[in-house]
């Protein structure tokens, strides 16, 4: 079974989660990307369907901001497995994103994070294995 909990030592294998968890802290505060944009990001195993379980199993949200990720048509997806927008982990999904200024619109039935607030990572270089970004909280916020 694999573990969900980042290495002790060295940097995490190809298609550990921490691979997505990594990748995911680089996003900026206000800004959100897509579960294809990571696996795009992160090449083969990932698929935008994995890069959501890894999330949904992250043991360090939101200092792991799993929360800035949402599907490719800008809708939120879902959040810790739920995905109706009235359930209580969406709700706080939303809330997070708007406390960080992310501004979200209604279209339909649907619930959309505005254009202006989708961010992609600047090249792959940058996001392999989060260099220089740590998974744990309190080594981040002392970073921070």
């Amino acid at each position: 079974m694999q573990s969900f909990y980042p290495p002790r030592r060295g940097g995490p294998e190809k298609g550990a989660p921490e691979e997505v968890w990594r990748a995911v802290s680089q996003i900026p505060r206000g800004c959100v990307t897509s579960y294809g944009q990571i696996s795009s990001l992160l090449g083969a195993p990932w698929t935008p369907r994995l890069v959501g379980q890894a999330l949904k199993k992250n043991p360090f949200a939101p200092e792991v901001p799993c929360h800035r990720v949402v599907r490719a048509d800008r809708t939120l997806g879902g959040y810790f497995g739920a995905t109706a927008f009235e359930d209580e982990k969406v709700q706080t999904k939303v809330r997070l994103l708007e406390e960080e200024g992310v501004l979200l619109e209604r279209k339909g039935e649907a619930w959309l994070v505005r254009a202006g607030c989708f961010w992609s990572f600047p090249s792959a270089a940058s996001a392999q294995a989060g260099e220089g970004v740590s998974l744990y909280p309190a080594k981040r916020k002392a970073e921070g």
